[in-house]
């Protein structure tokens, strides 16, 4: 017995004598005349449609819009508000009944949707990868009967089901039968009033493959042609209905895809926007014109994102579309999911702000509040109420590359922070979007190895360290198919390990783990396996661990505290290397002209610090001694209380041309001005430096 097909096999009622159902007459045109209830959706004004039948005016709640169906127009539903409902007036069915739709999905519900029901008699429907089903109250006990095959998304579908008391249940798909229960009984009465709704459950279910939280949604697609009748429709009845209808054209859908990103040019710099994602989606949302955050290069095409969408993590967005995530700080769950910025789904406690936008470099500031689906904080104190709170800076410079510098207010030891995803459009999984070779690691001594994940990197157990690890790993690149891919260097004390929840066990569906409760899903939930292609989705390829010491001296609790390098990068493994010695081991700076005192090299923002000890126009002379194991790679200079004096740049005695390679301007505070300069350049011997006041 198929398990899909016949979900209540127990206590199937004996025949009774002489009950008999009903049989649907069709009129001299082919047109049933017990229709009990027909929606065309061909009649819509003013959000209201009608039933064909009864001419009752029934309004249509929530967004939706009207579109080409299999014969004329068709309802389509947003997936998240639209629904018809009654209270009254409820169709006429007596002994049995059947039902009849065309159905596109957008993409499939989160759990069971009904197409139709009304409260304690029916339900049709379809679940979380389109099977179909019939639920009936057959003598005070729910029976019902689920196809064994699905329907496919974005394609018009026939669904019928018919229940007739002395033959039970069928479901038919595309005109042939799909799913029989037997089962023999009473259908519940019905009288004229009670609770019926169209495109969306009665009451809240939670998401399916996810953490038991109640959600609501609707149907996230086309209905068109729904019929209700008082009796049975036969195989042949069924199957006539659907050639007579069967749709030339697909459906008026489109593919929905990450955001694209706007015709801008290759100016670096950052700007605020509105990214779109897909109508019924950008709706929801209560924000205005200005809501993200895009950060441009020059002459190369990949940006990095601060987008709503994704709760605001910066996002590395490729040259050719492909969008790679991250995680924020994580406590550990609670009885609702996860603590994490991936919970907060209208973005109520996460926000972006621009701190610097200087044509040397750019500074943003994400602040965020680790919650939970119902935007619980986590660990809330309980003199205080403050909960789980974290701010973090991103100090990205013209090379592509990213300081992430974070500080967790929190009581706990430890969170996580990283967790590298490729985001995947509807149709793909992570493999269309990544190698299977997916991450390469080194090490500082530039050992290197690529991972293969055609069987998962390591013994697939809950934070297990790849198989055949590369010693003291620091240095990572995800391997996307496009030109530029993601890299990110850590401290030293990192552990970088494949996805931290162990391998997948659907490897039927992807090598890598998947899911879809994040980014862009608004009902609450956490933890949601991707069960079809339909959605947006992620794919978490690595687990690093960076260190995070507390810094205790704010405050009687401190911040925990951290930082890494990402960002873009076209090149071998091994120039990561290079990098990572600059940042983790810069040369020593020696001043050697009075007027500025040298504050140190800042891993937080990848920078030189220097500050002025007088009001008057002085020169800032350095040397710097860069070497092979601490080279100078796109450095960056902070001079504060430099002013706005315009500057000129001498390298060993050779004068600079501002320009693309050499940068400079100024960070505006409350009661001074600083200098910051930006240099591309890779230098192994040590280098004199002259910032001279321009005449």
């Amino acid at each position: 017995m198929n398990r899909r097909e016949f979900i209540q096999t127990s206590s199937l009622f004996a025949l009774a004598g002489g009950m008999s159902a009903r049989a649907v007459s069709l009129d001299g045109s082919g047109m049933p005349e017990k229709l009990a209830a027909y929606w065309s959706f061909d009649e819509v004004q003013n959000a209201t449609t009608v039933d064909d039948v009864n001419r009752t005016t029934d309004a249509i709640q929530g967004h939706f819009s009207v579109v080409q169906g299999v014969r004329g127009n068709g309802l389509k539903c947003d997936g998240f508000t639209t629904r018809i409902a009654r209270t009254t007036h409820l169709p006429r069915v007596h002994t049995a009944v059947a039902f009849e739709a065309w159905i596109a999905p957008q993409a499939y519900p989160w759990n069971w949707n009904a197409i139709v029901e009304q409260r304690g008699r029916y339900y049709f429907g379809l679940d979380a990868t389109g099977h179909i089903g019939l639920r009936v109250m057959v003598d005070k006990q729910w029976r019902e009967c689920i196809s064994g095959a699905g329907v496919p998304f974005m394609q018009w579908s026939h669904i019928a089901a018919s229940f007739d008391p002395g033959q039970g249940i069928t479901i038919y798909i595309n005109g042939e039968e799909a799913g029989h229960l037997d089962v023999v009984g009473h259908l519940a009465p019905g009288g004229p009033d009670g609770l019926f709704q169209i495109g969306r459950n009665l009451d809240e279910i939670p998401a399916a493959a996810s953490r038991k939280i109640p959600a609501s949604y609707s149907f996230d697609g086309i209905i068109d042609e729904l019929k209700i009748y008082d009796g049975t429709l036969s195989a042949s009845e069924i199957q006539a209905s659907y050639h007579s209808l069967r749709p030339a054209t697909p459906p008026a859908m489109t593919w929905r895809k990450l955001p694209s990103m706007p015709a801008s040019k290759k100016k670096f710099g950052a700007i605020y926007t509105a990214l779109k994602l897909y109508p019924e989606w950008d709706r929801l949302w209560r924000i205005d014109q200005y809501p993200d955050l895009l950060v441009n290069f020059d002459d190369v095409a990949y940006k990095m994102v601060f987008w709503h969408g994704t709760a605001y993590n910066m996002n590395l967005v490729t040259e050719n579309g492909r969008w790679i995530g991250d995680q924020s700080a994580e406590a550990p769950p609670e009885k609702n999911g996860c603590i994490e910025h991936m919970s907060d789904k209208q973005c109520r406690y996460s926000h972006v702000r621009l701190i610097e936008n200087s044509r040397a470099r750019v500074v943003v500031h994400w602040r965020y509040a680790m919650c939970d689906v119902l935007y619980n904080l986590g660990e809330p104190n309980p003199i205080t109420n403050w909960g789980d709170w974290t701010d973090e800076y991103y100090t990205i410079y013209p090379d592509g590359m990213a300081v992430r510098h974070f500080l967790i207010h929190g009581p706990l030891d430890e969170y996580s922070i990283t967790e590298p995803a490729t985001l995947n459009n509807p149709g793909e999984k992570a493999e269309d979007n990544v190698s299977i070779h997916a991450a390469t690691l080194a090490n500082m001594d530039g050992e290197s190895r690529t991972y293969s994940w055609e069987t998962w990197p390591s013994d697939g157990g809950v934070a297990s360290a790849f198989t055949n690890p590369v010693p003291n790993a620091n240095i990572a690149v995800v391997n996307t198919k496009s030109e530029y891919k993601p890299v990110y260097v850590y401290e030293p004390g990192t552990e970088i390990i494949p996805y931290g929840g162990g391998a997948p066990s659907r490897t039927w569906f992807s090598k890598f783990p998947t899911w879809n409760h994040w980014p862009v899903a608004q009902i609450p939930s956490d933890g949601r396996d991707a069960l079809a292609l339909d959605r947006i989705s992620s794919s978490a390829i690595l687990s690093p661990a960076p260190p995070m010491p507390r810094r205790t001296q704010d405050g009687y609790l401190g911040v925990l505290e951290g930082r890494f390098l990402m960002g873009f990068t076209n090149q071998p493994i091994s120039s990561a290397v290079v990098l990572a010695h600059a940042w983790l081991h810069p040369p020593a700076l020696k001043l050697i002209r009075g007027g500025f005192a040298f504050d140190g090299y800042s891993r937080d923002d990848r920078a030189f610090h220097l500050h002025s000890l007088t009001n008057r126009d002085a020169k800032v002379v350095f040397n710097v001694q860069a070497s092979d194991k601490s080279p100078l790679v796109n450095p960056a200079f902070v001079v504060n209380g430099w002013g706005e004096k315009k500057v000129v740049l001498q390298l060993n005695g050779e004068l600079v041309k501002e320009g693309k390679d050499f940068r400079v301007d100024y960070i505006h505070q409350v009661d001074t001005s600083s200098l910051v300069v930006w240099i591309r350049a890779h230098l192994t011997r040590p280098t004199h430096f002259a910032l001279l006041p321009a005449s």
